[in-house]
C-alpha cells in the first residue's frame, strides 16, 4: 500500500485526474472535484491560520452534507485529525468529547451551534468561511508523516466513559487501498454514504469513491426515510452502500414486493457491525445475481476492518456468516487467556495484529496498555485484544461466537451495558441495576434494563433522565421493576435467573 502517501495526496491526484467530474451529490446540490477541492483548501488555510498543527484534534459536529465532507477534506489537509461528533449526542456528552480530546478548535454548522452551550473550543463554521473572499484555494504544502493521526474516534466505555481511538494516517490508507482494490472501486460507481459521521465505518465511504473518480452521495441528515432512501438509489443508479445490517434490512422489507426494483443498480453491499441475519436478505439475493454481499468485521482500534468475507450461494441458508479472512497487512490470531494459539475449530479470544492497530486510546494508557498487549509471535510489535470469541473453520475463515464481556452492539452500535449501568446508578432512586439484550418478535435486538428502586418505578422519568446523558440508542426499550435481584452462590448477579420481558 502506497504509505508515504496521505489520504488527501491520493484525493489531489485525483482532483488532477478528473478535475470536472461530479466529486459528491448531497439533494439537489452537488460539487465537482475541483470545486471541493478548492473549498476542502479553503478550510484548511483557514484552520491553520487558527494555528491547527500536525496532530491537533479538530472537532467536526455537522449533519450529513456537502459541509461534512468539506470539513473532513478541510481538517486533514492542514495535516490535523478530525473527532466526529454527533450532533444528536446531548449536551453533557458533546461537552465530554470536547473535553476529553483536548479539541481546540470545533468545526460546526449555523443551525447548530444552539447545541453549544459553555464551549472551551473556538467555535467556526463552516458557512462563514467558504463565504470569505479572501482565502487561498490552492493545495497546501505541509509535511507529512505516516504515523500523525487522522481521527480519533470515541467508542463505548466500560468504566461509564467513552474512550478515543486515536487512528493512524497510514492505517487508513491501508485500509483505503484495500477496500478500493479488491473490490476494484471505479469512476462509474456511486456510493451512498448513510451512517453518521461518528460511525466507524463512514469513515472509508467518505473517502473510497474520491481517491478512485466515483461520486460519493451523502444521504439527507435525521431518521432514515427508506422510501426516500428507495428511489435516491434508483433515480441515481447507486452502486455501493455500506451499512449496519439493522439500518439495510428496511430497505429490503419495503422493496420486497417491488421485486427489489428500485434496488437494482446495486453492485456490492458491505454490512458490518453486528452479526447478519440471511434470512432477512435471502430473498433480495436470489432475486438479484449481480450483486455481492461482503460481511465485513473489525473493531475501532484496528481501523474499522480487519477481516471480510464475500457471501457465497452456498451461505444464504446459513444462521453464521463467516467473518472471513485478514484485510491487506493485517494479521489474526485465535488465543486463549494466556495468548496461546487454539487449534482449528476451537474458540478463542480474537486478536489482531498488523497495520490497522490504532496507536492507543487518547490520554488513557492503562486502558491502552491492558488491550494492546505485546504480541508473543512478533518482536517489538503488539496486538490488539478485541474481547470476541471466534473459531477457525477448516476452510481458513473465521466465525464470530459472540463476547467475552457485556460489551454488546444493536444496530450496528457498540456500547458497553457497564456505561449504562453506571448511569442508572447515579439516579437517586435506583439502587440496582443489570441490563440485557433480548431478541423481540422481529427478530431485532432490545436492551432491557432491570432495576430495584427505592421508590416506585417512574419510567417516563428514568427515559427523560438518561436522555440528558447519553446518545438515544443507548437507552434501554424495557425498564422492569424488580423487589431484589437474583444471585448465583458465589453472590454475582445471576443473569440466567432474571424473569423473561
Amino acid at each position: 500500500y502506497p504509505k508515504q502517501k496521505s489520504v488527501y495526496a491520493l484525493f489531489e491526484e485525483q482532483v488532477e485526474r478528473t478535475p470536472d467530474q461530479t466529486a459528491v451529490v448531497f439533494g439537489d446540490l452537488k460539487l465537482s472535484y475541483a470545486e471541493l477541492n478548492a473549498k476542502a483548501n479553503q478550510m484548511a488555510w483557514v484552520l491553520k491560520r487558527n494555528d491547527v498543527q500536525t496532530n491537533t484534534r479538530v472537532g467536526l459536529m455537522v449533519e450529513r452534507s456537502l459541509d461534512m465532507v468539506i470539513g473532513i477534506l478541510g481538517i486533514i489537509k492542514a495535516g490535523a485529525a478530525y473527532v466526529p461528533i454527533d450532533p444528536d449526542y446531548p449536551q453533557e456528552r458533546i461537552q465530554y468529547l470536547l473535553q476529553n480530546s483536548n479539541t481546540s478548535v470545533l468545526l460546526t454548522q449555523h443551525h447548530l451551534r444552539s447545541n453549544l452551550m459553555d464551549v472551551q473550543s473556538m467555535i467556526i463554521c463552516i458557512e462563514d468561511v467558504l463565504k470569505q473572499q479572501d482565502v487561498p484555494t490552492h493545495n497546501l504544502k505541509i509535511p507529512y508523516d505516516p504515523e500523525q493521526l487522522i481521527y480519533v474516534l470515541y467508542t463505548s466505555g466500560s468504566t461509564g466513559n467513552p474512550k478515543g481511538v486515536m487512528v493512524k494516517s497510514h492505517a487508513f490508507v491501508n485500509l483505503l487501498h484495500w477496500y478500493t482494490s479488491e473490490f476494484e472501486m471505479n469512476e462509474q460507481d456511486k456510493l451512498l454514504l448513510m451512517a453518521p459521521s461518528s460511525f466507524d465505518l463512514a469513515q472509508k465511504n467518505v473517502f473510497s469513491t474520491l481517491i478512485r473518480g466515483g461520486q460519493l452521495h451523502v444521504y439527507a441528515p435525521g431518521l432514515y426515510d427508506y422510501n426516500l432512501m428507495s428511489n435516491v438509489m434508483n433515480r441515481n443508479g447507486i452502486t455501493l452502500i455500506n451499512c449496519a445490517p439493522s439500518a439495510f434490512y428496511p430497505l429490503i422489507d419495503l422493496n420486497h414486493d417491488s421485486k427489489f426494483e428500485r434496488l437494482q443498480s446495486l453492485r456490492m453491499v458491505f454490512l458490518g457491525g453486528e452479526p447478519i441475519n440471511m434470512n432477512k436478505l435471502k430473498p433480495w439475493l436470489l432475486s438479484n445475481e449481480d450483486v455481492e454481499l461482503v460481511n465485513t468485521y473489525g473493531p475501532t482500534e484496528c481501523t474499522d476492518v480487519s477481516s471480510f468475507y464475500r457471501v457465497q450461494k452456498q451461505d444464504y441458508m446459513k444462521t453464521n456468516v463467516p467473518i472471513g479472512k485478514a484485510i491487506y497487512n493485517t494479521e489474526l490470531y485465535v488465543m486463549d487467556k494466556d495468548l496461546t494459539l487454539m487449534p482449528i475449530g476451537a474458540p478463542g479470544e480474537l486478536c489482531i495484529g498488523g497495520t490497522g492497530l490504532a496507536k492507543g486510546y487518547y490520554d488513557a494508557d492503562e486502558r491502552t496498555a491492558e488491550k494492546f498487549v505485546t504480541n508473543p509471535y512478533k518482536t517489538g510489535e503488539k496486538i490488539y485484544r478485541t474481547g470476541d470469541i471466534v473459531k477457525w473453520l477448516p476452510d481458513g475463515n473465521l466465525e464470530y461466537l459472540g463476547r467475552i464481556d457485556h460489551q454488546v452492539k444493536i444496530r450496528g452500535l457498540r456500547m458497553e451495558l457497564g456505561e449504562i449501568e453506571s448511569e442508572l446508578l447515579n439516579h437517586p432512586e435506583v439502587e440496582e441495576t443489570v441490563l440485557t439484550v433480548h431478541e423481540d418478535g422481529a427478530g431485532d435486538k432490545i436492551l432491557c434494563a432491570y432495576m430495584v428502586c427505592s421508590d416506585q418505578l417512574d419510567q417516563s422519568a428514568i427515559r427523560v433522565y438518561l436522555s440528558q446523558r447519553l446518545p438515544s440508542y443507548m437507552i434501554p426499550s424495557l425498564f422492569i421493576p424488580l423487589e431484589k435481584m437474583p444471585l448465583t452462590p458465589n453472590g454475582k448477579i445471576d443473569r440466567k435467573t432474571l424473569p423473561k420481558p
